[in-house]
């Protein structure tokens, strides 16, 4: 049939031939062309972006994790502002997802991953919020702690500088007491000395001496009077006073025998005068004893009991210290543990206010320690909530974290995923380049052939 053509129709034919191969060629340049802009167009607007948004995701929350995590440890709320704001990107980024998700139907995991990332992220501000209450309620109770210990050692250096204060007191005033007795005791063996010695010598000179020391009595007893408080030792001094006084009345008498010439005259024999100031001496010299020996045990039960008040109270500012520097080395090394070993202390200070009690009288003392106590029990309420807040912390840093790695894995996830759907894009790209290659070298050869073909036998006619 082809021979039986013109030249011209074979020309044509020819012609046709490789326009409809060059067409062919063209058309399959051209769809493969259209499949690679589609997967690039994909590539431009949804999986890029994708990709873009979720690694920005990403990064804001390992930035708000590590700003917030300064926060958890210095408490700083620099560190806190920083971490919301990084939140707030993330918050923006989850939007910018949302709209992307509308405008791309091809971003499957995005739509899947992103609403827990934007509740895992909305839960994560949430625990935030609750960390700094907590951090506030704990800094709050570290204020209560400075506060309770500060009266704590205010009272104990109340009690301790009134125990020293009184001690010296005490001690003088029993020294003045010792001494003015002695002084008395000294005065009454003067004035018996003075009165045999007149009698012995027939001397009235003498026991007009004796008598007119004694008056000097009254001097000394109401120095003594002064410094004495207990009824006991009033009435001591009253009965050295008496007796000195009919001591003295005695010897008046006595007296009266020498101005007669005859020492057995007078109102009275010379043997009951002397029987009277013997009685009275006696009398004299017990109350002095008495009243010496109970201040000499009355100084040595006092300095005893002194020495034990400010020892105890020593103690007492002793486990004080302790548990306060307990306290707060457990915060600094982070390790609650040192708080519940401090609050072992307080059996100790329970123990030590009771026998403190024991052997304390006056009223403003007392008052003392029961405020010392009163803060010792403060303290203690402080160092619980501490403990307690510190226990929820550590429980909201858990969710925090759970929370921000659900964030971070569905970025993550996420990223992953575009990346995966670029790199099939890619791939796909290059398969369809190939393809369109590979085609239009095969084409271009049969449509060489093809021309020499037509070429021979339009030659040949």
């Amino acid at each position: 049939m082809f021979n039986t053509m013109g030249t011209g129709t074979k020309i044509t034919v020819g012609f046709v031939s490789l326009i409809a191969i060059a067409m062919i060629l063209g058309g399959l340049a051209i769809n493969k062309m259209g499949q690679v802009e589609e997967s690039s167009t994909q590539l431009a607007q949804d999986y890029v972006p994708e990709v873009q948004i979720a690694n920005g995701i990403q990064r804001d929350a390992l930035r708000a994790m590590f700003e917030n995590r300064g926060y958890n440890y210095t408490e700083d709320e620099e560190f806190l502002n920083k971490g919301k704001a990084y939140l707030e990107e993330v918050k923006k980024g989850i939007e910018e997802a949302k709209e992307l998700v509308k405008r791309s139907p091809h971003l499957v995991k995005l739509k899947a991953e992103i609403d827990e990332v934007e509740q895992s992220t909305l839960g994560y501000l949430s625990l935030l919020d609750k960390t700094a209450l907590e951090v506030r309620e704990i800094q709050g109770d570290r204020g209560e702690l400075d506060t309770a210990a500060a009266n704590y050692m205010k009272n104990c250096s109340e009690f301790l500088d009134g125990q020293n204060k009184a001690f010296e007191t005490d001690l003088q005033e029993r020294t003045e007491k010792i001494d003015t007795v002695v002084a008395i005791n000294n005065l009454g063996n003067q004035a018996r000395l003075m009165n045999f010695k007149g009698q012995a010598k027939q001397d009235p000179t003498y026991i007009q001496k004796a008598i007119e020391d004694l008056n000097g009595l009254t001097d000394l007893t109401s120095e003594l009077r002064k410094v004495t408080h207990l009824e006991d030792d009033l009435a001591r001094i009253d009965q050295t006073e008496g007796a000195a006084e009919q001591y003295k009345t005695a010897m008046e008498a006595f007296l009266g025998t020498f101005q007669y010439g005859d020492i057995g005259a007078g109102t009275s024999s010379v043997e009951e005068i002397r029987n009277q100031m013997d009685a009275s001496a006696a009398i004299f010299a017990q109350n002095c004893q008495e009243f010496f020996t109970r201040q000499i045990a009355a100084l040595k039960t006092d300095m005893n009991e002194r020495h034990a008040k400010i020892t105890i109270v020593n103690d007492i500012i002793d486990v004080g210290n302790d548990t306060r520097i307990k306290v707060w080395k457990a915060q600094a090394e982070r390790d609650p543990e040192g708080i519940k070993e401090a609050q072992k202390n307080f059996d100790k200070m329970a123990t030590l206010f009771a026998d403190l009690r024991k052997i304390t009288r006056l009223e403003k003392d007392i008052q003392r320690i029961d405020d010392t106590k009163t803060a010792s029990e403060n303290y203690a309420l402080a160092m619980g909530a501490v403990l307690e807040q510190w226990g929820h912390l550590g429980e909201l840093e858990t969710e925090r974290v759970a929370a921000a790695n659900t964030v971070l894995d569905g970025a993550n996830q996420t990223a992953t995923a575009g990346i995966t759907h670029t790199q099939d894009i890619a791939n796909s790209a290059v398969e369809a380049l190939s393809s369109a290659s590979h085609a239009m070298i095969f084409g271009l050869i049969i449509a060489l052939v093809i021309g020499i073909v037509l070429a021979f036998f339009i030659t040949r006619s």
